[in-house]
């Protein structure tokens, strides 16, 4: 898998229906997200180093969706922290998205979404080589 430079890796997607490092404590938490502001260090959905795999629908290829469980995202970067912005269907306007997010082979970390425009943030990460995976947590119908 090729690395995803420089040191924040970003992307966006739309669900349709979201341990320590050597030095410093890893922090896995979601926030309500701002508008994307594209950067040199921005990574678009449809960039070819971020893997998806399982029922995903790509009719849009810059807003891939999803809404099977089991469905997950991976990504190679380098740094030290990483942001991943996540769409949230938020079916019937109040049942929000269980996510699982793997670092490293570390212990998954299971969040739930908040709103309908989220945003992970990951901190406290070695500023080397990481593989992040993202994973629908939640059935079909939520």
């Amino acid at each position: 898998m090729r690395i995803i430079k420089p040191g924040i890796a970003f992307l966006i997607l739309i669900l349709n229906f979201a341990s320590f490092s050597a030095q410093k404590k890893l922090n896995i938490f979601i926030v309500e997200a701002k508008p994307v502001q594209e950067s040199k260090m921005y990574h678009s959905p449809d960039n070819s180093l971020i893997q998806y795999t399982g029922r995903i629908e790509r009719e849009n290829v810059s807003l891939p969706r999803f809404w099977s469980p089991g469905v997950y995202v991976k990504a190679k970067f380098n740094g030290d922290l990483c942001e991943i912005f996540l769409n949230d269907e938020v079916l019937y306007e109040n049942s929000h998205n269980y996510i699982e997010v793997i670092i490293d082979n570390m212990e998954p970390v299971r969040l739930q979404t908040k709103w309908k425009n989220n945003t992970i943030k990951i901190e406290g990460l070695s500023n080397s080589n990481h593989i992040i995976t993202v994973c629908k947590n939640t059935e079909s119908g939520i």
